[in-house]
């Protein structure tokens, strides 16, 4: 399950949350996701009854990574602040890095008009047939707008993922990106997470040791 602090289309409600809200509904393993980024997630996550962690943001900004090398670099240098939650980028609510580029491209919803002309251009691009699209316009306008946002979106994330452009490329980023700070190997990364984990645990258990015996 994804939580609200994650990149792209998580749920509305906090991790912090969500995981115990999932973790006692179901009888299955659970993995959270949203918001964590290291041993101290990891931990929290564990602690409120996940069985582990999905950590995209923080895995984006690993060295085998497929993002381009230029946008790693560009997380490392952003802030947890520095997203935008918003449905007037692919039609529904998704979290955003925070630039220029993606301010202008979820300044307002799309429009009768753009819609049209946008699902007309992506239903080329699909190979659909345009007379039920069209139609669709005044049955179904709903339906025909997530197929413009959609058109319109992935051009938009191919230059932010594929081409490294932050001037024209929309990003799909969580509020983890905050606690990335720099770009390992996937394998250091895990390495550390987990030292970090029983660091912290280690010293949970000490501090409680310690007050009772004080």
């Amino acid at each position: 399950m994804t939580g609200h602090e994650a990149a792209a289309h998580g749920e509305e409600v906090t991790s912090l949350v969500l995981v115990p809200a999932v973790a006692r509904a179901v009888e299955i393993p659970v993995v959270a996701a949203g918001g964590f980024a290291d041993g101290a997630g990891l931990l929290a996550a564990l602690s409120l009854g996940a069985s582990g962690v999905a950590m995209g943001t923080r895995f984006a900004a690993t060295r085998e990574s497929g993002l381009h090398a230029a946008m790693k670099d560009v997380i490392v240098g952003k802030t947890a602040e520095e997203t935008i939650y918003t449905k007037n980028f692919d039609g529904m609510w998704a979290r955003l890095m925070r630039t220029p580029a993606s301010l202008q491209a979820t300044r307002r919803p799309m429009s009768f008009i753009e819609t049209a002309v946008r699902a007309t251009l992506a239903a080329r691009k699909m190979g659909m047939p345009l007379r039920p699209v069209l139609q669709r316009l005044f049955t179904n306008l709903d339906q025909v707008r997530l197929l413009s946002y959609f058109g319109a979106a992935i051009p938009k994330v191919e230059a932010a993922t594929l081409r490294g452009d932050v001037e024209r490329g929309v990003q799909f980023i969580g509020q983890a990106q905050g606690l990335v700070e720099d770009v390992p190997s996937a394998a250091e990364l895990v390495t550390r997470v987990v030292r970090e984990a029983e660091a912290r645990l280690s010293g949970l258990n000490q501090a409680q040791t310690e007050g009772r015996t004080s």
